[in-house]
């Protein structure tokens, strides 16, 4: 059956936004007086929402750092980032090759879209607009916008009722196994792109329905039935 919406992941899957996300932690480190660290070791944070990753930078930054006293180091970090990456909104990471054209082609062929992330809405929405690619989505979803986000398949099913299109009837695609968890959940099909921020042979191991090497190719697939590699692709054989 032909599919009538099609969710897409943020950070990895639209936009490049792992340069800008290492640069305000690291900002936030310096001025927490905290040693920096490796670009890797953020961008391997980068997925679950601010809170999750900045836990994580903590426990990494401190090593030892755990309970309340990890609680309490987050609650004075988190504004800290917050005021570090408002700065950098405004000049977002690039568009990842064919997402502009591929956008296009979705919405000229009436294909309904929305973004289902798991970054604050707010900050998803200021991404968006920096980027001007706002009006090629009927609706944003962020990580604060329901009591649940990805993996929890309920920002896919909201999506599903707010646009009201069936299961069967839609895809959602991203970067990381918790993209593909979010959508086998919520009964959407499991797409994904190999670029973003997460290991290919991870993401081999989760089974994605279909790979795409852009979306400008997802575009291809959903508009004109173009073949698409299935999960085994070789193309996710290598590791980034």
């Amino acid at each position: 059956m032909k599919i009538a919406l099609v969710t897409f992941d943020l950070d990895g899957t639209l936009l490049d936004t792992a340069p800008g996300t290492v640069r305000a932690v690291n900002r936030t480190l310096e001025t927490l007086r905290l040693a920096p660290l490796a670009p890797q070791a953020i961008t391997g944070c980068i997925g679950h929402g601010v809170q999750r990753l900045f836990r994580q930078i903590l426990a990494v930054a401190i090593p030892g750092l755990q309970g309340v006293r990890l609680d309490e180091r987050l609650a004075d970090a988190l504004p800290v980032f917050f005021h570090h990456y408002e700065e950098l909104l405004s000049s977002p990471g690039p568009l990842y090759p064919g997402v502009a054209s591929g956008l296009a082609r979705l919405r000229r062929a009436g294909v309904r879209t929305a973004v289902v992330s798991n970054k604050e809405s707010r900050l998803a929405r200021r991404l968006l607009s920096s980027a001007g690619i706002t009006e090629c989505f009927d609706l944003v979803v962020g990580g604060d916008t329901l009591a649940e986000c990805k993996p929890h398949p309920l920002p896919l099913l909201y999506c599903l009722e707010q646009l009201d299109v069936a299961p069967r009837r839609a895809a959602h695609v991203g970067d990381m196994s918790i993209d593909i968890e979010a959508a086998r959940r919520a009964g959407l099909a499991a797409w994904v792109v190999p670029y973003g921020y997460q290991a290919r042979v991870s993401l081999l191991h989760a089974a994605p329905d279909r790979v795409f090497a852009s979306i400008a190719a997802l575009a291809d697939h959903v508009i004109d039935g173009a073949p698409v590699a299935r999960h085994r692709n070789a193309e996710l054989t290598n590791t980034n």
